[in-house]
């Protein structure tokens, strides 16, 4: 488990560090104060297992938009919604496109799709479905967290933590730590693949396919 103190006696061992400050009271200071933005960076680089949660709440029949708040109010954005027995994936529209279904009284014949309607006083997303959910029914949401703390982060982070902590102290580090947030990446991709070719979203080509039906150019 990576904790302020390891984290700050790994820093003050490197020679980058030293060379920066060698007073290991100076990286007590700093560690602490630099650390919540070097996570911030990391976990919004890329999608890894421990930023991402899924919590369910229910629908309730005739209500068609619900505030989303993730398993422990930790909710930092949506990643993707199922609903129903089958824990179907329902497309996401944008606010606009769905307005446009919505104006036109287009009516899906079930729950297929969901937009964001807005934003709590709290903070937290609210969620419209359409259709609007006829019973009771599972929604499942899966999502990014927020405000991850230092212990939730692997121990393997320890050293890309540690180069993010000299890049915010001095800029000249800022390359040595994106190099080492991109070999973390890489190690955490689907196959552990150097790369992976570009495609076409494909919730946006249905949800395009669905709209092209609608409005009966498909």
């Amino acid at each position: 488990m990576i904790t302020v103190e390891n984290l700050t006696k790994l820093i003050a061992t490197l020679p980058e560090a030293r060379a920066i400050n060698p007073n290991e009271d100076y990286w007590k200071q700093m560690v602490p104060t630099v650390v919540s933005s070097v996570l911030d960076e990391i976990t919004s680089a890329y999608d890894f297992d421990f930023t991402l949660n899924e919590y369910s709440t229910t629908s309730v029949s005739g209500q068609a938009e619900y505030e989303i708040t993730g398993d422990d109010y930790d909710l930092r954005d949506i990643a993707g919604i199922r609903y129903g027995t089958d824990s179907t994936i329902i497309q996401r529209m944008r606010a606009l496109d769905a307005h446009d279904l919505l104006e036109g009284g287009s009516n899906l014949g079930a729950v297929q799709a969901w937009y964001q309607s807005g934003v709590t006083a709290n903070g937290f997303p609210k969620v419209t479905l359409m259709d609007t959910p006829s019973s009771a029914v599972t929604i499942k949401v899966y999502y990014r967290k927020k405000n991850l703390e230092l212990t939730m982060f692997p121990d393997d982070f320890g050293y890309v933590v540690a180069r993010g902590v000299l890049a915010w102290v001095s800029e000249s580090h800022r390359l040595m730590f994106e190099k080492a947030l991109k070999q973390m990446i890489k190690r955490h991709k689907v196959g552990g693949k150097d790369y992976m070719m570009a495609q076409l979203d494909p919730h946006v080509v249905h949800t395009n396919r669905k709209i092209s039906d609608l409005y009966g150019a498909g």
